[in-house]
């Protein structure tokens, strides 16, 4: 018996030959705050490369927008809490709509995301009915209890995506940088 036939050797792994990638569709869930906006910057650099369609999601949270009211013992009219809620609305889809209009004229395709609802159901949901290929996705950095009691949108987004998940920390080594002079 040789050594190669030792039962004590291990068996090699032997990989498939990879084929192409393609890339079609990258969703990127948005919030505006500067980490979501550097994985913006991942993904427009990911669709040029691919040749990808870009589509920007924004959840609107009712529980942020229920933060931004008054107190309710100010006694708030239906009218005037409806008021609130639709300015608020209306500043998400203006800040949206300006993103995606700065990638289109840097020559991306971008398609525009607005829902109400959980973030990570959400943008589960959508990359699901979407069928996208890629999800770019930041991370906060929370950690302790702020994790504990908040969870970690980024962390069930890449247990439960239907699809691949690229997640940007805020502090990391950078592989896509901007480009000189933006």
């Amino acid at each position: 018996m040789s050594a190669n036939d030792s039962p004590a050797s291990p068996t090699p792994t032997t990989l498939p030959i990879a084929g192409e990638i393609h890339v079609k569709s990258i969703l990127v869930p948005t919030d505006f705050s500067p980490s979501s906006l550097k994985a913006v910057l991942y993904a427009e650099r990911l669709a040029k490369d691919f040749n990808s369609t870009i589509v920007l999601l924004h959840v609107f949270l009712l529980s942020e927008y229920a933060g931004n009211l008054p107190d309710p013992t100010f006694g708030l009219s239906p009218t005037e809490v409806q008021a609130a809620y639709n300015a608020s609305r209306q500043r998400d889809t203006d800040q949206l709509t300006n993103l995606r209009d700065e990638l289109r004229a840097r020559g991306r395709q971008v398609d525009i995301q607005l829902v109400n609802g959980t973030a990570y159901e959400q943008i589960v949901c959508v990359a699901r009915n979407m069928e996208v290929d890629l999800i770019v996705l930041s991370t906060h950095g929370r950690s302790g209890w702020q994790r504990l009691v908040m969870g970690s949108t980024a962390e069930r987004v890449v247990r439960l995506a239907p699809c691949p998940v690229l997640t940007v920390r805020d502090k990391e080594r950078d592989f896509v940088e901007p480009a000189p002079g933006a």
